[in-house]
């Protein structure tokens, strides 16, 4: 027998087999890393169109409430209403409410029905959004024929304690 030198392949000392073990492994790293980005990606997409899609319904569901009052129940329909309102818009809506509103309700027996027909989203963020909503309206007046009324508002909301409320609403 011959005393040649042997080498085994896959042995702790080879070079090629290291360099290919960090190759696969650094390849494995990298598709892993894109994969975990797409995926958190995926989720803060749909988190927002979430928040988008929220923002909007709450939008169109809370301003008719606000906008709308009877005068056998004008004090309770204003208190739910200031219930959705936040920042100086509350303090605004506080004030015209018990100066000009529930007055008026209570002696012209004046009441408004609002309804949302049609909404868009203007811009969100995280914590604030503005949404155009188109409104309709029937204001009745003691012993008169009811009127409709259709309106344009820019509602501007701004997330307070988990709960989207208006901040700013603007005619149009």
């Amino acid at each position: 027998m011959s005393t040649a030198a042997v080498t085994t392949r896959g042995s702790a000392h080879n070079p090629r087999m290291w360099s290919g073990c960090l190759l696969v492994a650094a390849t494995t790293l990298v598709l892993v890393s894109l994969a975990w980005i797409s995926g958190a990606r995926y989720l803060d997409d749909r988190a927002a169109e979430h928040t988008r899609d929220d923002v909007v319904e709450v939008a169109a569901d809370i301003t008719p409430a606000v906008l709308s009052y009877r005068p056998e129940t004008v004090d309770a329909d204003v208190a739910k209403a200031k219930s959705n309102l936040t920042g100086a818009f509350l303090e605004y809506f506080d004030k015209y409410t018990a100066e000009t509103v529930i007055p008026s309700a209570k002696a012209e027996q004046t009441s408004t029905d609002w309804t949302t027909s049609g909404a868009a989203l203007i811009q969100a963020e995280p914590d604030s959004a503005v949404v155009l909503l188109y409104l309709d309206g029937e204001i009745r007046r003691a012993g008169g024929q009811p009127e409709d009324e259709a309106s344009t508002v820019r509602v501007h909301l701004d997330k307070v304690d988990g709960r989207w409320l208006i901040s700013q609403l603007e005619a149009l």
